[in-house]
């Protein structure tokens, strides 16, 4: 799809990929808190926000052949409006009074299962807008403006959106969801505009199991993806457990309303926009393989701190570097992964990733659930810090094995 490449088409993109990020903000605040506003039971606050995770372990590998097979620009328009429906349900469950927890973790569970086939398609679809040589520098845009948007505007938005009305930030975020497929879908339109004409090849696609397969043995033979994919999963499994029970924490232990959570989370905001910043400059594969490497034990020790101090500049300025560890971190992995892995296949080896990391993402906030019903939720965040630094000990030589060169910035091979 070489004609598809152009930064006219990325700056389109990257616009989808910043109302989107603004709505995914507003909702990172106003679930948890709608969570809270119907039950104080901290095992049924995780279920909702392992509801909005657990599809990556259910749909994640046949989302990653569903990307290889289909056009990604129409399917994540698709998606985005998916998701825009099931917000527009809970506003109107919030305004009529008549939503339960239940409603909202099958809500939560929906657009997280779309969420699933589009995060893969937004990764694929980037080799596709830019060159092998712009893919830092692509990843560590988008990043920034996650860090900008996702984790600083839009949580303080949806705090202040929530106190104002319950129903308000989920109504914005739908709307949000509304504009991003308008964004893409004028993108499908000029994609298609552009080869229309030209010769196209009939491909019969092969068997959905022997594609699932072909995924699978890629990343199996792949020692760097591999030893990213784990330091991933190490890193989600204490993220899970914190972010479940984040909110029972700064409203018991920091003393902290609707708005006030929500500029925690942005606070994190500002580490994040530093390391998106900062990762562009780590241009040599050591200094990349040192970024990866180190990561998880240094997040760890942030939760552990967090669980240990529970103080508000403790809090903040432990959110503060964890930002900045974890968007070097991603701009590297992604960058790595999309220069590594064959265009045609990366949707599947993306699935085979998120199934795992992600799939940690319920698994640590169950455990930190049921942690903090029966210990507290300071141990629950101990415990989520803990399990990071240990898995990455008991794992660190296995992970070491890929030589420095390895980590550095390939071309990546072309879908079309």
């Amino acid at each position: 799809m070489a004609a598809t490449r152009g930064s006219g088409l990325f700056h389109c993109y990257w616009a989808s990929v910043f109302v989107s990020y603004l709505g995914d903000g507003i909702r990172l605040t106003a679930f948890p808190l709608l969570a809270v506003s119907l039950t104080t039971d901290p095992g049924l606050v995780a279920v909702v926000s392992a509801a909005a995770t657990v599809p990556w372990l259910l749909f994640g590998l046949h989302a990653g052949v569903l990307v290889d097979r289909v056009p990604r620009l129409p399917l994540m328009v698709v998606l985005q409006l998916v998701r825009a429906a099931a917000g527009t349900a809970a506003a109107v469950g919030v305004v009529t009074g008549r939503l339960t927890v239940a409603e909202l973790a099958v809500i939560a569970f929906v657009m997280g299962t779309c969420e699933v086939g589009y995060d893969m398609a937004s990764q694929a679809v980037l080799p596709e807008l830019v060159p092998a040589d712009r893919l830092q520098w692509a990843n560590s845009r988008l990043v920034s403006t996650e860090a900008v948007v996702l984790e600083f505007a839009g949580p303080a938005l949806g705090g202040v959106l929530f106190a104002v009305a319950a129903s308000l930030p989920v109504a914005v975020d739908t709307v949000t969801l509304l504009a991003s497929a308008a964004l893409l879908g004028s993108m499908a339109v000029k994609s298609m505009a552009r080869l229309k004409g030209k010769p196209r090849e009939t491909v019969v696609p092969e068997p959905v199991s022997q594609q699932l397969k072909d995924g699978v043995r890629w990343f199996l033979r792949s020692p760097l993806i591999r030893s990213i994919t784990v330091l991933t999963t190490c890193i989600n499994l204490g993220s899970g457990g914190l972010e479940a029970v984040l909110v029972l924490f700064a409203r018991n232990h920091l003393g902290l309303g609707p708005a006030g959570y929500g500029l925690l989370i942005a606070v994190g905001a500002i580490g994040s926009f530093a390391g998106g910043l900062l990762a562009e400059r780590v241009v040599t594969a050591r200094a990349r393989r040192t970024a990866i490497l180190w990561t998880a034990p240094v997040n760890g020790t942030c939760f552990v701190l967090i669980g240990l101090f529970p103080d508000r500049v403790v809090t903040f300025a432990m959110f503060i570097a964890f930002g900045i560890t974890i968007s070097v971190f991603r701009v590297h992995a992604s960058s790595l992964r999309q220069s590594k892995v064959p265009t045609e296949m990366l949707g599947r080896v993306l699935g085979v990733h998120r199934v795992v990391c992600w799939g940690a993402l319920p698994v640590g906030a169950l455990g930190s659930g049921a942690i903090a019903s029966a210990y507290g939720i300071r141990w629950a965040i101990i415990a989520s810090g803990a399990t990071v630094v240990l898995s990455w000990l008991v794992l660190i030589r296995f992970l070491a094995r890929p030589a420095v060169d390895e980590y550095t910035i390939a071309e990546s091979v072309s879908r079309c």
